[in-house]
């Protein structure tokens, strides 16, 4: 089924102007944003994702190109059009400990009943109603004060549900958060892309989430350069290795996220019963200097053959040392860091 074009940039460029002076953070970015998906734009600290999604939500002109909202210039917009097509969730706390999260969330409906209008029943309905869908039905009456940084996350994208906007664009909403919190997050921003048919778009520095729930992926790249797609066409294209600028820090495609790749190491053979077991024994060596190989050069080297967490056999010249854990093979066999 064909999906619906929300966002349409064509050789956008990005930047402000200081000094009277025109800064330009990108140039020539061409992109399409649908209803019913959620994008994670990625980037290195200072690669523009801030000044793009500032665009996107009009809080700065694009400095030229095309920008079209549902296939009409966004400049053609008045600002109540556009406070009831783009809901926007920040990551900086703001002063709002006072309010309740009914209160905070009733907020959103502003756009549709005026500063002082009064919520209807359809509007309290939609109020209780976002609230639920992101899971705080049971905190409905709590100040925000009181919540955890999760859960205030989670009031502020219901504040943007209700505005009721075809597009939420989300400034790192998971920066704060602990790591179960973080996947709860993706997954509910996820989910609402989809079972509310939202445009959903956020940055974000959480990369393994990323590649996993989103449907799209923005990523800006150090060459000034952005690539758009589909998750496993953008990482198959190997742009993901210049995410960042780093010689030893490299994309692993096996494992989906990124590793330290040493350059300078003792070679060792390692064996393991199963995958599970191979990829531990493997953190371990390669955090302490190793490097594990095949042994395809047909050279002695030294082997770790690993048949349980509590037997781990050292093979090296003509001696042979079982272990009982990690902490001991590593005691005795020492580092090459």
């Amino acid at each position: 089924m064909e999906k619906r074009v929300v966002f349409e940039g064509r050789n956008l460029t990005t930047g402000y102007k200081h000094d009277k002076q025109r800064v330009e953070v990108h140039q020539g970015l061409n992109f399409t944003l649908y209803a019913g998906e959620m994008t994670c734009l990625l980037g290195c600290n200072g690669a523009g994702k801030s000044t793009l999604l500032r665009t996107l939500a009009t809080a700065q002109p694009a400095l030229s190109g095309k920008l079209n909202l549902f296939g009409k210039d966004i400049a053609d917009y008045s600002n109540r059009e556009l406070s009831k097509s783009i809901g926007i969730v920040l990551t900086e706390r703001t002063q709002i400990g006072g309010l309740t999260v009914y209160e905070l969330v009733a907020l959103g409906r502003q756009p549709h009943t005026g500063y002082f209008g009064r919520l209807r029943t359809t509007d309290k309905e939609l109020v209780h109603r976002a609230i639920e869908l992101v899971g705080l039905r049971e905190k409905a009456d709590s100040y925000m004060a009181q919540l955890s940084d999760g859960e205030r996350q989670k009031a502020m994208i219901a504040k943007a549900l209700v505005q009721e906007c075809p597009i939420i664009i989300l400034y790192e909403p998971t920066a704060f958060l602990d790591v179960v919190s973080r996947i709860e997050m993706m997954e509910l921003l996820h989910q609402i892309a989809v079972n509310e048919n939202k445009a959903v778009l956020l940055s974000t520095h959480d990369v393994e989430q990323a590649l996993s729930l989103s449907d799209k992926l923005w990523v800006m790249t150090n060459e000034k350069k952005m690539r758009c797609g589909t998750v496993e066409d953008v990482v198959l294209s190997g742009c993901m290795d210049h995410l960042f600028e780093h010689q030893t820090i490299r994309f692993d495609l096996n494992k989906g996220g990124y590793l330290s790749h040493h350059k300078k190491g003792k070679d060792v053979v390692l064996m393991a019963t199963d995958s599970i077991l191979y990829y531990w024994a493997q953190n371990a060596l390669q955090r302490n200097g190793f490097r594990c190989c095949s042994n395809d050069g047909g050279y002695s080297l030294p082997c770790l053959e690993v048949q349980s967490s509590h037997v781990l056999i050292w093979k090296e010249e003509n001696k042979t040392v079982t272990y009982h854990s990690f902490e001991e093979l590593l005691s005795n066999i020492g580092s090459c860091v």
